[in-house]
């Protein structure tokens, strides 16, 4: 297995946490002035799901991390436009940081 650079383990950790994070936030019911409906839900927790695999993949120096990766977000931008919904740079910041690491380091994965 390739040596996994720091920058990697970094985004790794952070995204699962910020995954993590996110899952508890959707499956918690008393917080939420509105609460999500249960299709949010589950879209949500399929989102957070598809990046902790694709995180897991970028851990493991799998080129196909990143590739997942960059679908899902790709899929989340044309999904805003589509929906007519207004697609913010700084929800993205985060998944094209991720995006930046993964790309610097993808030739050294298999």
């Amino acid at each position: 297995m390739p040596h996994r650079p720091l920058a990697i383990s970094t985004v790794c950790v952070l995204g699962a946490l910020a995954a993590g994070y996110t899952s508890v936030l959707l499956l918690s019911t008393g917080m939420w002035a509105v609460p999500p409906t249960a299709g949010e839900r589950v879209v949500g927790l399929t989102a957070a799901a598809v990046a902790v695999v694709s995180l897991l993949g970028m851990w493991r120096m799998r080129r196909w991390g990143v590739l997942l990766l960059g679908t899902a977000v790709a899929a989340r931008i044309v999904y805003a436009v589509a929906a007519h919904q207004s697609v913010s740079l700084t929800t993205l910041v985060g998944p094209f940081a991720v995006m930046v690491v993964g790309l610097l380091y993808v030739k050294q994965m298999t």
